[in-house]
């Protein structure tokens, strides 16, 4: 039954949950005596002791129970870290006990007894402890009082770092220790938040630029506390450096600004040297005097301000404002401090510069003609204003108040200036106004630092044009006891002339573009111009003679800024077209008598010249200040142009005829100037050229022409080439000793003949089968032989054939014609032609009948 169910628990203890099969524990010594049975008649086969290998049953808990061990101590900080300038207690800090709490149970199995006798025992023992079990753990802290601690430091605050140190200890041994870095002050950092300690004052505080950080041990930095200033201290240290060093520094750099430019050594060098108007000094008397005092003045006053965590202190001098910054801790001592330093206004300086020629006086060419001319220059170029202050920082710039044309009191009277004409449109307006000599421009300039307040005025005298002069006209501006002046022409120009060479070019004229040369133009649509004797006028200003040194009187050279006047422009040669824009055009019929002869803005107007004329008026002109001087010149043209050869039909054994070109010039009889020619030939150029050739009808024909002034001639030459050479024999043979005239007539291309059989240099016989030369006709042949009697045989004329040569063989007579080549003898790339070497050629044979036997 026992073997039964076991195998039935077994099986049926399968079927479930399989994870939940018997717990088989080690063989264990259950530590007591067997257990009793369940009684039965299995009995007899029950041992007394368990059989470890058969339990019965899975293994079961007892009951659950709690078991607590101490597992430590800890100290904790009650406040928040890290921990700045704060001294701590035992209360600050908490002492733990820790506690681990278990959840436990036993473990016990059940097992059969023994088997004994051969059987199997069914009987089960009571359970039996296996094992202690925990089922989970927690823990826990107990508070114990901080009493019970142990405190400590280690370090300092002056150090930065003071460690406070909490410890508890078990039976003589520590068991539990936390550490608390305490930091306090270690350094302090007043400095300023700019690169600047030297300020120019104006008005409001300059506590501002002050920056206060204090370093703590851990290195951490912070912006000063006011609550941790030692206000008293601060302002003691203040004091204390102030008295040994700040305003010792302060006193020996109070002059830097005003010595560094030099001012008053300036200053006392030209205090004593007149001015065009009076004595005017760098710096007056009484700033200088007051600039002296106030450099050696003491303190005025102090008063202290609380500044971003700090203690400010101000200290008043004459020369500046000294701010200083300290910050004390009150804990540690540490301290530092900064400054800055305000420094008042010295004085203003309005200086014109100007030195040379003359101290303060500069020369106005006063007018508009040259491109370098600016009045605003004038006015103002070279006048420093200079606002200086004590102590090492730059003096400032300032831009003076400026007033020209100042009225002045000269020995009594009131001295203005009035303008002289000097804009070209003038000269065209009949509006002249003549200008004084002189004009007076003031400098001035005031200017406080909200304390103190400075000025200064300076004068400069600008000197105009005296006398003007173009080559050897002279213009003087006289000027009267009441200011006014007028101009006086002291001596006058004759009239120049100047010849026009050229106004084309091989018939073609290049526009050009005339322009008066200067910033408010006009010009003259017209052509390029070359000229004969052409030389430009000398133009000299002489100003008015200097305030500062009488004697000096100032020439300039203003050839280059002279007027040029192209062609002569009247008063009503000028019309306003434009009353708005004023703008300004030649009369004509569109405009006329619109509003000729206007002195307004004339800028730009432009003429077109009309060529033709005999003669063009021009005039470089120089006016300044109302002075107008200027040199009329007349430019002469051609009226009439004349080109004429010698022949104009030559053959090609004739030179090339004479060739002329003339211009002539009608001149200026009003002025005096006779008419007069001009040659022409070196511009003279070809228009046409058929060439040369032999053809027949058909000469050469050769055309020239010249243009100037748009007046214009032209000739054509005929040269005649030759067409043909024919020889006429006087026989076709003959015997030894043979005589016979040859005639040779040349056909030129226009059909006419002509016999040249008497032209040298031009027969010629060889021996035709070899071409071997063997003159028997010619200039060669001229003086014949001598035979050996002594007697000369030789030919009638240069034109008989006479051949004493005893062989039989074939002659050939050969006749050219022209063999000279011409040209016209005039000019390479211009007009010159010249024949190419063709002359017209003929020739005949002539049998030789030898001599057989004497």
């Amino acid at each position: 039954m026992a073997a039964l169910f076991l195998s039935v628990f077994l099986y049926f203890g399968f079927q479930g949950e399989r994870a939940a099969a018997f717990y088989i524990p080690e063989p264990i010594d259950p530590g007591w005596g067997g257990g009793g049975g369940s009684g039965g008649g299995e009995t007899d086969y029950c041992g007394t002791e368990i059989d470890p290998s058969r339990p019965y049953g899975n293994p079961y808990e007892g009951s659950p129970f709690q078991e607590e061990t101490t597992t430590g101590y800890s100290i904790t900080f009650t406040g928040s870290q890290p921990v700045y300038q704060e001294t701590l207690s035992k209360s600050d800090f908490r002492l733990y006990k820790h506690i681990e709490v278990a959840e436990k149970v036993r473990v016990y199995q059940k097992y059969y007894y023994e088997s004994i006798n051969g059987g199997t025992c069914d009987e089960v023992s009571d359970g039996i402890y296996i094992k202690t079990v925990t089922k989970s753990t927690d823990t826990k802290k107990e508070q114990l009082s901080s009493s019970n601690l142990s405190l400590t430091t280690r370090g300092s605050k002056g150090s930065g770092t003071l460690t406070y140190v909490a410890a508890y200890s078990v039976n003589g041994n520590e068991v539990a220790r936390k550490e608390v870095d305490t930091y306090w002050v270690k350094s302090v950092d007043v400095k300023l938040n700019t690169s600047l300690r030297d300020w120019h004052m104006e008005p409001g505080s300059y506590f501002g630029l002050f920056n206060c950080t204090v370093t703590y041990g851990n290195g951490k930095n912070f912006p000063c506390d006011e609550d941790n200033n030692d206000a008293s201290g601060a302002k003691a240290l203040i004091e204390n450096i102030r008295i040994s060093s700040l305003e010792k520094n302060m006193r020996s750099v109070a002059s830097q600004t005003v010595d560094k430019s030099q001012v008053l050594i300036k200053n006392q060098y030209e205090k004593n040297r007149p001015g065009p108007y009076g004595y005017y000094p760098r710096i007056s008397y009484w700033s200088e005097s007051a600039y002296k005092n106030r450099l050696n003045g003491k303190l005025e006053s102090s008063s202290t301000a609380d500044v971003r965590g700090g203690t400010g202190v101000v200290y008043r001098y004459p020369f500046g404002d000294l701010y200083v910054v300290a910050y004390k801790d009150k804990n540690t001592g540490k301290s530092d401090y900064d400054y800055v330093r305000a420094w008042h206004l010295a004085f203003v300086d309005v200086e014109d510069e100007t030195r040379s020629p003359n101290k303060k006086e500069i020369y106005d060419q006063h007018h508009v003609w040259s491109q370098s001319y600016d009045r605003t220059k004038q006015v103002i170029g070279n006048v420093s204003c200079k606002i200086y202050y004590f102590g090492p920082v730059d003096a400032w710039t300032c831009g003076p108040t400026i007033k020209p044309n100042t009225v002045v009191k000269i020995n009594g009277k009131d001295y203005a200036h009035s303008s002289g004409t000097y804009r070209m449109a003038n000269i065209y307006s009949g509006y002249h106004s003549v200008g004084n000599y002189y004009e007076y421009i003031k400098y001035s300039f005031s200017y406080t630092d909200g304390q103190y307040e400075a000025e200064d005025e300076d004068y400069r005298l600008i000197i105009y044009a005296q006398k003007t002069k173009v080559n050897n006209m002279v213009v003087e501006i006289k000027e009267k006891s009441n200011g006014s002046a007028e101009a006086q022409v002291k001596s006058t120009n004759p009239v120049q002339t100047v010849i026009v060479k050229e106004t084309h070019k091989n018939g073609k004229a290049t526009p050009k573009t005339y322009s008066t040369g200067t910033p408010e133009p006009f010009y003259w649509r017209a052509y390029a111009e070359t000229y004969e004797n052409f030389a430009k006028p000398s133009c000299e200003v002489t100003y008015a003679p200097s305030k500062v040194n009488p004697s000096y009187i100032y020439k300039r050279n203003c050839s280059n800024m002279m007027f040029y006047e192209f062609s002569s422009v009247t008063n009503n040669d000028l019309c306003i077209i434009d009353w708005e824009d004023m703008t300004v055009a030649p009369c004509d019929d569109a405009n006329r008598g619109t509003n000729p002869g206007s002195d307004d803005n004339m800028v730009g107007a432009q003429f077109t010249y009309s060529y033709g004329q005999p003669v063009r008026e021009a005039r470089y002109i120089y006016l300044d200040n109302g002075a107008m001087a200027y040199q009329t010149i007349l430019f002469l043209y051609p009226t009439k142009i004349d080109i004429k050869f010698s022949d104009d039909y030559t053959y090609q054994d004739e030179p090339y005829p004479t060739t002329t070109c003339t211009k002539y010039y009608p001149g200026a009889p009003k002025y005096g100037v006779n008419a007069f020619t001009r040659s022409c030939l070196d511009r003279m150029y070809i228009t046409k050229d058929t060439g040369q050739n032999n053809k027949m009808g058909q000469p050469r024909k050769i055309t020239f022409k010249y243009v100037n002034n748009n007046y214009s001639d032209q000739a054509t030459l005929t040269r005649v080439y030759a067409n043909k050479l024919t020889i006429k024999a006087p026989a076709k043979s003959g015997k030894s000793g043979f005589r016979g005239y040859f005639y040779a007539t040349l056909t030129w291309q226009d059909g006419t003949t002509k016999d040249v059989s008497k032209k040298r240099n031009m027969w010629r016989s060889y021996v035709t089968n070899t071409g071997e030369t063997v003159n028997y006709i010619g200039e060669s042949w001229e003086n014949g032989y001598v035979d050996t009697k002594g007697e000369r045989h030789k030919p009638r004329a240069i034109n008989d054939f006479y051949i004493p040569d005893p062989i039989s063989k074939n002659y050939t007579i050969e006749a050219v014609y022209p063999k000279t080549v011409y040209n016209n003898g005039l000019y390479p790339g211009q007009n010159y032609v010249t024949d190419v070497y063709a002359p017209a050629t003929g020739r005949t044979t002539f049998r030789l009948i030898g001599i057989k036997r004497i």
